[in-house]
């Protein structure tokens, strides 16, 4: 066999694969969705001209008694990602607290204040993610009663049908590479994964375990976008299913 011919029959079989893949990948029911808590100000300053760039819109998840301290969003910025942009504001509780170190009246208290406060400030949030991920389950029915969709920290595979009140998700961890991320989108379109919900705070450049260079962030909706990936936020994306 000649050099010549080798050579066609790589292209060929390159040819094929590429194809196989493009198949794959129209083929998958994966939606991704991002999401950025605690309503840090470097989101609204260096992670939403990414997404916008890539037409992508997040949910943001926010602790209403702390929008407008100092590296935080305003309100203002909060109704423009909303307005303007399509994003979510979720709610995240009043003060960011764990709810497994209070009572029952004091979780009550938290909950029940950051929904009312981020009502009277124009919102109507569907979406509560869970402070720390912790909520001790005799607490839970505090948030169902008020709440559409509720999301934790646990990285589990999601296929239809969804569950609604335990969404989760894979959250960014300062010093990884974009390919962490891309290797996860990836398994979640191998195992035919409905939805995953990735995570970000901080959009930066600091030392921060939870601070993602802006970078890194581009390079992942780069990936997502060159795929051909549906992105949503949560409260469109529990509808599909």
């Amino acid at each position: 066999m000649n050099s010549s011919f080798k050579l066609i029959l790589l292209l060929a079989f390159s040819l094929l694969l590429g194809s196989c893949t493009l198949v794959e990948i129209a083929d998958s029911p994966l939606i991704i969705c991002l999401n950025f808590d605690d309503g840090y100000h470097d989101v609204y300053q260096n992670a939403l001209p990414i997404l916008d760039k890539y037409g992508i819109k997040a949910t943001c998840f926010v602790n209403s008694g702390t929008v407008g301290n100092s590296g935080v969003m305003s309100w203002d910025e909060l109704s423009e990602l909303k307005d303007s942009y399509g994003w979510e504001i979720g709610a995240h509780g009043y003060s960011h607290p764990n709810l497994s170190e209070l009572s029952l009246e004091e979780a009550s208290a938290e909950i029940e204040l950051d929904l009312l406060l981020l009502r009277d400030k124009g919102f109507d949030p569907k979406s509560f993610a869970l402070p720390y991920g912790i909520c001790p389950q005799e607490y839970l029915s505090l948030i169902k009663a008020r709440y559409q969709n509720i999301r934790s920290t646990n990285d589990l595979a999601m296929h239809r049908p969804i569950d609604r009140l335990n969404l989760s998700y894979f959250p960014y961890h300062h010093g990884w590479s974009a390919q962490i991320i891309k290797d996860r989108i990836l398994q979640a379109m191998a195992d035919k994964e409905a939805l995953l919900i990735i995570g970000f705070h901080q959009v930066g450049f600091s030392d921060n375990w939870q601070d993602c260079p802006p970078t890194i962030l581009e390079q992942i909706c780069e990936f997502i976008a060159e795929r051909g990936l549906k992105t949503m936020t949560i409260k469109d994306a529990v509808k599909e299913f």
